[in-house]
């Protein structure tokens, strides 16, 4: 922090010490170096002081100590009172208000929530959001611990996040990400982009800014290179924790005979890995909303995990036709279609992905391997010399294959 000060010419810091160093070159009388260094230590702290801001962001830590106890696992029964589903939620109300993913309680005949070694009943639903799949559940209980929100509209990029889920099983594990900004949804109108490592069980945790505010609400999985996940945005739902309650089966109901419900399923059932199970599902969600982007982008994820590239390359078409900015989507065209053989239709999806996505890594380095097999070295060293200023690793890697 001191080098930083110093070297900052711009700043009246970098004066101060300068002028503090000419004057101790001028010589001091015996006996005060050790009160002058101390003096000059004095003044450097307070100048650093000066330029730290009031307050302090929390780290990984203080967000996980402040809301671990708000963090509650959730879990759909069936009617034999079999566990079916798990999820993550969080608590909202001390008056027992719990939100979690519509997807998590979508099959379910009960559902209970588990929060720290307490197992509470569902009593009914206070809000439920079919489209964005969040739902705001009333749970017997009092005094239970809150989170608080924050506006997401002051994420900045590049901005520290955290997530509490119960991944794996796991009770209150964080993990930390980085936001990547806002994705335009076709289904559901705009979502979180959030850079980190979850994994299944993650569904409906909440996502931290560095306040230890919550600013969304991880929804699922959307790059499988790199670990980002969309999260729909705390401000849809912080509004939406109070009002009367509706029965539980009636909203599971409501939602069975809608596209959303077919893909949250397909989804879940591919987290779980059964990807043929879920290409019946998806293809459904698909039958009900044809231009469901998402859906089909899933759908072909599905056929690829079940060796069934070429309908994976249709999948991923129709995702594309549907949203045309949907870079995740021609990454994986990309892919399927080199699979295939087919370089030159992989080399054209891969060129769309990073044209929508400049700094997309993976996608950089896999069209310059596929410039590689083309033999076109020229389009290869371009692509090259811009993975080298997005990820050095990435084209050390080119290296062994140029």
């Amino acid at each position: 922090m001191t080098a930083k000060i110093i070297m900052d010419e711009k700043k009246p810091a970098f004066r101060y010490h300068s002028r503090i160093c000419h004057e101790s070159a001028q010589g001091r009388p015996a006996g005060e170096p050790l009160q002058f260094r101390e003096a000059v230590l004095k003044r450097l702290i307070f100048l650093v002081m000066l330029f730290i801001p009031a307050f302090s962001f929390a780290d990984a830590g203080k967000v996980f100590r402040e809301n671990s106890k708000s963090v509650v696992v959730v879990t759909a029964y069936n009617q034999k009172g079999e566990p079916l589903t798990e999820g993550t939620g969080f608590i909202t109300g001390r008056d027992g208000i719990v939100v979690t993913n519509f997807h998590v309680i979508s099959i379910a005949s009960d559902v209970k929530v588990k929060a720290g070694g307490k197992v509470l009943n569902v009593e009914g639903v206070i809000h439920e959001d079919r489209k964005n799949d969040l739902i705001v559940l009333k749970v017997k209980g009092n005094n239970l611990p809150a989170v608080k929100f924050g506006d997401f509209n002051k994420a900045g990029m590049g901005e520290k996040v955290y997530i509490i889920s119960s991944s794996d099983g796991r009770e209150n594990v964080i993990s930390d990400g980085t936001f990547k900004g806002i994705k335009e949804i076709t289904h559901n109108g705009k979502a979180l982009k959030i850079a980190a490592p979850v994994t299944h069980g993650s569904s409906g945790s909440p996502v931290f800014n560095e306040r230890g505010e919550v600013i969304g609400i991880v929804t699922f999985l959307i790059r499988r290179t790199q670990n980002l996940i969309l999260a729909m945005p705390s401000g849809i739902i912080s509004e939406k924790t109070s009002g009367p309650e509706i029965s539980k089966t009636d909203a599971i109901r409501a939602y069975k005979n809608m596209p959303e419900r077919w893909f949250y399923l397909g989804y879940f059932l591919m987290e779980a890995g059964a990807h043929k199970d879920a290409i019946d599902v998806l293809k459904e969600a698909v039958r009900l909303q044809h231009g469901f982007a998402e859906a089909h982008y899933y759908l072909g994820v599905a056929y690829e995990e079940s060796k069934m590239d070429t309908k994976a390359v249709g999948a991923y078409r129709k995702a594309v036709g549907a949203d045309p900015a949907f870079s995740d989507a021609y990454f994986s065209l990309g892919m399927t279609y080199g699979r295939l053989g087919r370089y030159r239709e992989a080399a054209d999806a891969l060129k769309e992905a990073v044209r929508l996505e400049p700094d997309y890594a993976d996608a950089r380095y896999y069209l310059c391997l596929t410039y590689l097999l083309l033999k076109d070295k020229a389009s290869a060293s371009e692509e090259f010399r811009a993975l080298k200023e997005i990820s050095p690793e990435l084209a050390n890697k080119v290296l062994k294959n140029m």
